[in-house]
């Protein structure tokens, strides 16, 4: 509807979408919830905060980002800096933003209370804490145009807008009076229409009265004595640099990520305001406190307006874990900090787009690592090691480019990341320590290990590539893992010949052995038609032709694993409008004569007809009593399998659902739920395609 093509789209769902840095192990999708396909595409958003961090904007529309906080900023959007809003990449690379949700703004606070306080707001705490703001606001010709857009700002309201909210009140006031089905009464009507008029004219005088407040007036460099600190130290030390004269620079602190206190730093004098003094007591038990700089500039020395930033923006300590950030921080030390103890190995690579470097501590001592930083890589990004990361003589810590991933294939090792780098061999890595003052650096040598994952038997086995229609189940495709071992395929991508890409969600994916998971494009239609299949995910972003189409699954290294090419014309089978499926998983699934087309709904999640072709697997035995005037007991043989049993009439209408039954040789017994007239009866068994029928007499006493 914004008139742009496919491409990368992120929703900005809560206040950890500030462009700022997240610790290890905390995905960017805790603050960006990737839309439309958009999972593969989080190292470009990674890319871009590491980008805005490291000071470029060279890659975002910023005219339209200016625009947007101006008006978060003009209209006191209490929501829309740090979340509610789309981020979404062009054609030609350039980052966009787009609005949604503006229900607090205009006056009102969240959850509709107007609140006259906010004609006179000037410090958002969420807008001046979003990186990419600060960095633009820096730009003096990116600062002059914002200003200019709060005076068009300021004119709309008492011009336009004003005349706008006007003539909607004249329109509707006749007919809101008389709707008797109206939230709230008349008064009600007519006080929300004064409150909005008084705050459009009174925000309109307001925004014209404070030109040029916001001036963000950067850290420079910052110092913490000590850095690593013992049981006995009964305090830590703040020095703070800016790069100009600043009125005051109060940071918030924080022990251990708990009560968040404001730092009251003392000017040095004679530094002419540059150089700020502070001190920060420690608890008992304190392990780590982190440190979030504060500046206000002298353009803002009658309000309240302060910039989180060094050296970089985005900070924010409070109790609510959607403020997560990074942040300079001292630590209690639980071995010793030695960087250059650190052995750096060659990168491992698993294919295109996984990769782990080794860090290896080659000393004879504890090395401890916690809370520091490593940057490394073309372009350069930066992550941040956890708390309590002590490496003993020879354990080895991963820097990887993908933290989920390395988890998944290999458990139990210690990982650091995600590294949004696109080539980590051949540079310089940096460490800092957890003040983020350098450190150490060292090479990565430009030699490369490859490596292949050990891939198990995963089998295409079934695909519904007509499932279109309001009553249908949408299009999916059935996956059989033929191996003895559990596959976790969360991460893995598939794609079809079109070049769309889905990515198969990382929670519940996991395919037990000899078992099934269905891959589906709409989850709730799905299992409005087959309710009984359990190990479904929507993983399909895109529909499969009713034609032909290739379906190609990589895992999470690129690595293409299975590569699937399907046909509606000869040799194929005629699979139009109904299930293509494979006749034994011991085919080749390559191969037209390996497969049939059944009816729908077909078989997902369990084995397809035929695929257990041998003896007779599927059987019901005789039934007693025969006839009964109660209930009967059968015996039911069928291997491994979900096995189905429902009693039918001779008109064949539906007598009992009996349901699900225990896979095996087992004996089990109906009793009939309601009164059920003398008559001739079958008991059906279904299972994987295949039916077994038992006929009986049922005969009621009262008839």
């Amino acid at each position: 509807r914004n008139g742009y093509s496919d491409g990368p789209l992120f929703k900005a769902t809560d206040h950890t979408a500030r462009f700022s840095w997240l610790p290890t192990g905390v995905s960017q999708e805790f603050g960006y919830r990737p839309m439309a396909d958009s999972e593969i595409y989080l190292p470009d958003l990674e890319r871009l905060i590491d980008d805005v961090n490291y000071g470029s904007i060279r890659d975002i529309n910023v005219d339209m980002f200016l625009s947007y906080y101006a008006v978060v900023l003009g209209i006191t959007d209490n929501d829309g800096g740090s979340m509610n809003f789309y981020l979404y990449r062009d054609a030609e690379g350039i980052w966009c933003i787009f609005p949604w949700d503006r229900d607090s703004s205009f006056g009102s606070q969240w959850g509709g209370v107007y609140d006259p306080g906010l004609i006179e707001c000037t410090s958002m705490f969420h807008l001046q804490q979003t990186s990419l703001f600060c960095r633009l606001l820096l730009d003096p010709a990116c600062n002059l145009q914002f200003q200019t857009q709060l005076e068009e700002i300021s004119l709309l309201m008492s011009g336009e807008l004003l005349a706008t909210v006007d003539s909607i009140y004249a329109a509707i006031k006749t007919d809101v009076y008389r709707d008797t089905m109206k939230q709230g009464s008349n008064e009600d009507f007519d006080q929300a229409y004064q409150e909005l008029r008084t705050y459009l004219l009174g925000r309109s005088v307001f925004l014209n009265s404070i030109p040029g407040i916001y001036h963000p007036a950067p850290v420079c460099s910052l110092l913490i004595e000590p850095v690593h600190f013992q049981p006995q130290d009964d305090s830590i030390r703040v020095t703070i640099w800016t790069e100009w004269q600043v009125q005051s620079c109060n940071p918030f602190y924080t022990w251990d990520r708990g009560e968040t206190m404001e730092l009251i730093m003392q000017e040095e004098t004679g530094s002419g305001g540059t150089i700020w003094h502070g001190a920060i007591s420690i608890e008992d038990d304190c392990y780590s406190i982190m440190i979030a700089p504060r500046t206000r500039s002298f353009e803002a020395e009658e309000f309240h307006v302060y910039f989180s930033f060094f050296p970089y923006y985005g900070y924010m300590i409070y109790h609510h874990d959607y403020w997560l950030s990074a942040h300079p921080s001292a630590v209690e030390i639980s071995g010793e900090f030695a960087p250059e103890d650190l052995s750096v190995g060659n990168v491992q690579h698993y294919g295109p787009d996984f990769w782990m470097l080794p860090l290896v501590n080659s000393g004879q001592k504890l090395l401890d690592m916690s809370l520091c930083v490593i940057e490394a890589g073309e372009p350069i990004s930066r992550v941040f090691i956890g708390e309590n990361t002590v490496l003993e003589s020879g354990d080895t810590l991963f820097l990887t480019n993908s933290v989920r991933s390395a988890g998944i294939q290999f458990p139990g090792r210690e990982f650091v990341g995600d590294c949004a780098s696109l080539e980590i061999a051949g540079t310089l890595l940096f460490v800092l320590d957890p003040s983020w003052r350098f450190a150490w650096e060292s090479p990565v040598p430009v030699s490369v290990d490859s490596f292949a994952f050990d891939h198990k038997q995963l089998v295409i086995s079934e695909i519904n590539h007509s499932g279109a229609g309001s009553s249908r189940s949408g299009d999916w495709i059935e996956v059989f893992n033929s191996s003895s071992e559990v596959v976790d395929l969360g991460g893995y991508l598939i794609s079809d010949s079109d070049g769309n890409i889905s990515m198969i969600p990382w929670d519940a994916s996991i395919v037990e052995p000899d078992g099934f998971i269905v891959l589906c494009r709409d989850i709730d239609r799905f299992r409005i038609i087959n309710p009984e299949v359990e190990n479904v995910v929507e993983a399909l972003g895109f529909g499969l032709s009713n034609y032909r189409e290739t379906v190609t699954i990589k895992d999470r290294g690129g690595n293409t694993i299975l590569s699937f090419y399907y046909n509606t014309e000869k040799p194929w089978p005629d699979s139009d409008n109904r299930i293509l499926s494979l006749l034994s998983p011991w085919l080749p699934s390559e191969s037209a004569e390996s497969w049939a087309a059944v009816s729908k709904p077909g078989t997902p999640g369990r084995p397809n007809p035929g695929w257990y072709s041998y003896g007779n697997w599927l059987s019901v035995q005789q039934i007693t009593p025969n006839p009964s005037s109660s209930e009967i007991h059968y015996s039911v043989n069928v291997q491994n399998l979900p096995v189905y049993a429902t009693v039918y009439d001779l008109a064949g209408r539906i007598v009992d659902d009996i349901g699900f039954l225990e896979a095996g040789v087992a004996t089990h017994t109906w009793s009939p739920r309601e009164p059920v007239s003398t008559g001739v009866y079958f008991l059906v068994i279904r299972s994987a395609g295949r039916t077994a029928t038992e006929k009986f007499t049922h005969i009621n006493q009262f008839d």
